[in-house]
């Protein structure tokens, strides 16, 4: 991720209620939440990785 203008943005991604990804642009991350999403990703041929 890259800041927008110098500033760091963050996102937070909602299905309904559900949070599904948020995105941490100082850390440049995206983190998943959801683990429907997850697998869907890695259906895909994208990789995801876990950071805990």
């Amino acid at each position: 991720m890259e800041s927008l203008d110098g500033i760091e943005a963050y996102f937070a991604f909602m299905n309904g209620k559900e949070e599904i990804l948020y995105t941490i642009t100082h850390e440049r991350e995206t983190r998943i939440i959801s683990k429907a999403l997850t697998q869907e990703l890695r259906q895909n041929g994208y990789e995801v990785y876990s950071y805990r």
